[in-house]
């Protein structure tokens, strides 16, 4: 759970990786699949396989490997840190509380936050997928499918914009880096081209501007 255990090096080829994994996983659509246009004149994306088995196999391997495995994944380290800050918390009873104890607690249940966002809102499209796949196209309306589409699909990319409201929520240099950004887009220029509010704290902080210009 310490940081200095994982080399800045690692911590470079794990983000990378993650990156490359999963524009591989994306490319096998452009060469599996193709664009069929109908008579009336509608496209759709229909998948290159001889025959239906195939292409259940295929849906098969993608799930497992790029939707179930993450979520077991993330859903056991969840498991550990949990089980990590209770111990913790715990021994943080039996002694002093120091500040950096609890910048530590907190970092901790900031991830933990992070995944357990994350987690949430990926299994609506994994449900959504094995229910499309495993289920009859007669079954499952066409308006009913799309809706749900729709939620999956917007779960699945609120989970990028939730990770700034939990960093806000924990990090308080965060929340204060971001509030100088939006002052600073704010404030208009003076006619000199000068942000207007900025000679007030350059006189405070430094002492030879003993005059207002």
């Amino acid at each position: 759970m310490k940081v200095h255990l994982i080399s800045s090096r690692f911590r470079a080829f794990a983000i990378a990786s993650t990156w490359v994994v999963a524009m591989a996983g994306d490319f096998l659509f452009l060469y599996f699949f193709q664009l069929v246009e109908l008579k009336n004149g509608e496209i759709y994306c229909t998948p290159l396989y001889n025959s239906p088995s195939s292409y259940l196999t295929f849906t098969r391997v993608y799930t497992a490997l790029f939707h179930i495995t993450p979520l077991v994944v993330m859903t056991i380290l969840y498991c550990v840190i949990a089980v990590t800050l209770g111990r913790q918390d715990k021994a943080l009873q039996c002694r002093a509380v120091h500040q950096k104890d609890q910048r530590k607690r907190r970092a901790i249940k900031m991830s933990v936050c992070i995944v357990a966002a994350f987690y949430i809102c990926s299994l609506p499209m994994l449900l959504l997928f094995l229910l499309l796949e495993y289920m009859n196209d007669t079954t499952v309306p066409c308006l009913f499918s799309k809706v749900l589409m729709f939620l999956a699909y917007s779960a699945l990319f609120l989970s990028s914009a939730i990770n700034p409201v939990i960093c806000m929520t924990f990090v308080q240099s965060y929340r204060r880096g971001l509030k100088e950004i939006f002052n600073r887009c704010c404030k208009q220029p003076d006619e000199n081209g000068r942000t207007r509010g900025n000679n007030s704290s350059r006189n405070q902080t430094n002492p030879e501007n003993g005059r207002e210009s």
